[in-house]
């Protein structure tokens, strides 16, 4: 299995060559470009938040759980409570969320469960799709695009950690490891069954793909990427 820093970098240089590519396209601005890219790293992050000990799992869950305190505290405390119980109130919902779910979400979970999965992807993937039409308001295309990075950092997640199984440039040959990262269920047929749940329920609130579909079959769009995909008689402006 590939480590954080391994995984951080393989993820974020395959993300960030597919939103050059689609920026070429003409598809989306610089901004929305730096957005894909953060996605599609943060999504090749996502399959080892089963990790008990990882690093993702335990920023996640403190930006959640710091993010959880001001909500409770604006939409409860404000108004009706002094500075101090405010910062109580804060400090109570952070604990809960960082230290509470936390100890529940890693003994509900297993490495290498049901989120080291490809289900699991097209579930973080079809949330990033809902939150970022819904919530953020990002249009229908870039919710899309937003969630197909998550899923393109997923699944780059999932065989990075198939090929460093497979040993190749040892003799003792592949890992025992080999073939429980890039899978569609685990033992759990619990979480299996949840997952999959989760992700029909999704389903039927996805906006809808026709437009993205159709974009991305206009060969003319691709034409124009065609012709600066590589250099033409020179490089970094040094003439061959």
């Amino acid at each position: 299995m590939a480590d954080f820093s391994t995984h951080l970098s393989v993820g974020a240089a395959v993300s960030g060559a597919a939103a050059t590519l689609v920026n070429a396209a003409g598809v989306i601005n610089a901004d929305q470009t730096l957005l894909l890219f953060t996605l599609g790293t943060i999504g090749g992050l996502l399959p080892d938040l089963d990790s008990d000990t990882s690093t993702p799992l335990k920023a996640g869950f403190t930006f959640l759980a710091t993010l959880f305190g001001f909500v409770v505290m604006f939409g409860v405390g404000v108004g009706r409570y002094s500075v101090l119980e405010l910062i109580l109130l804060w400090w109570a919902a952070f604990l809960m969320i960082r230290y509470g779910v936390f100890a529940l979400f890693t003994q509900l979970t297993k490495h290498r469960g049901i989120i080291h999965s490809v289900p699991a992807g097209a579930l973080f993937a079809a949330i990033a799709i809902v939150l970022a039409d819904r919530l953020f308001l990002l249009g229908i295309t870039l919710a899309w695009l937003s969630g197909l990075f998550v899923l393109l950092g997923f699944l780059t997640h999932l065989l990075l950690d198939e090929l460093v199984s497979l040993n190749l440039l040892k003799a003792s040959g592949p890992r025992k490891s080999l073939g429980t990262a890039f899978k569609l269920f685990s033992n759990d047929w619990r979480a299996t069954a949840g997952v999959y749940l989760a992700l029909g329920a999704l389903w039927f609130v996805l906006p809808p793909a026709p437009a993205l579909f159709q974009l991305a079959a206009l060969t003319g769009v691709w034409r124009a990427v065609l012709p600066n995909l590589l250099p033409h008689g020179s490089f970094f402006d040094i003439t061959f």
